[in-house]
């Protein structure tokens, strides 16, 4: 079955996918400020614990953070206690860089280690607002048990949703630190703007490049009805990626060099250009500088003269 088959058969929303990325980022940020205060303190952490509140579409969410040493086994882990009738929400945290014997490390270096731990927070947190929005299946319901084999394990429904939201968020945030690259147009990016659209234009190399952790290590261990979902959420993912950064690219009053003429028509259509432009003209009060160059009335439809002016000013 080819793609454009699977596509139409099966239904994953990126939107969804993203605003719950957003909400994990959200409580990843709040985390972070909470352990920025303790940064000039020294911390037992095996009896430490750090509550924090966050703020959702599901309302406020309170959860506990332990912190453990580092392991081989597992990197980090999500639990729910009932509490009288309501339910207490946990993440252990295996990221804390000591020796065996030690029992005291710096709030500036747990700081350190729970930002590089971001992308297992994110997968926690998912489990998290998984378990919230389930009304608390996932802790109570899950069938997974202590001794689950591999292929248990990444075909249970959370942990495969749990992991290919992680390889999103590890792929936005990769995403967004090239493009801001691309703006500085340091010396280090010399050759960055070619590579950046062409994986962005393209599946096949957008997959190969961005998701290859996740193709080389979790899509051989999923079933096929998870495979073909699989496809489709990253299919709708790439297209939502796209738009993002089609969005950003139309205010940018710079566009000199960012965007090569052979991908600025992959990327663009200029019908779809054109009405963006005209929407934003109703939205913003201030347009970018290039904006003016463009002779815009809006009781009319776009002609051949405002198309190519917008192709002159982008090419």
């Amino acid at each position: 079955m080819n793609i454009v088959s699977i596509i139409k058969q099966l239904n994953e929303d990126a939107e969804a996918d993203a605003l719950h990325r957003k909400l994990a980022n959200v409580a990843f940020v709040d985390t972070k400020k909470a352990l920025s205060k303790l940064k000039n303190k020294n911390i037992e952490y095996k009896n430490f614990k750090l509550r924090v509140i966050t703020q959702s579409d599901y309302g406020k969410i309170i959860y506990n953070l332990y912190f453990y040493p580092r392991n081989v086994r597992v990197a980090a882990e999500y639990d729910a206690e009932k509490y009288k009738k309501s339910f207490k929400h946990i993440i252990h945290m295996y990221c804390v860089d000591v020796k065996p014997d030690e029992d005291i490390v710096s709030g500036e270096d747990l700081y350190n280690q729970v930002v590089e731990w971001k992308e297992h927070f994110i997968h926690e947190f998912i489990h998290l607002l998984d378990d919230v929005r389930s009304d608390h299946h996932l802790s109570q319901d899950s069938a997974l048990s202590m001794d689950a084999t591999d292929d248990e394990y990444y075909n249970d429904p959370y942990e495969y949703n749990a992991y290919i939201q992680q390889a999103m968020s590890i792929a936005e945030d990769e995403i967004e630190e090239e493009y801001n690259n691309l703006l500085t147009k340091s010396k280090h990016t010399k050759n960055l703007p070619s590579l950046f659209w062409k994986r962005l234009v393209n599946f096949n190399e957008f997959m190969k490049y961005y998701m290859s952790w996740y193709e080389n290590r979790i899509v051989p261990r999923l079933h096929k009805k998870f495979q073909k979902k699989y496809l489709k959420r990253m299919y709708n993912f790439w297209i939502y990626i796209k738009e993002e950064i089609k969005n950003k690219v139309i205010l940018l009053d710079h566009l000199d060099n960012l965007v090569p003429r052979e991908y600025f028509k992959k990327l663009f259509d200029i019908k779809e250009l054109y009405n963006k432009i005209k929407s934003y003209n109703k939205i913003y009060k201030k347009l970018p500088s290039w904006y003016d160059s463009i002779i815009i009335n809006n009781s009319k439809e776009y002609d051949q003269n405002d198309i190519n002016k917008i192709i002159q000013i982008f090419t």
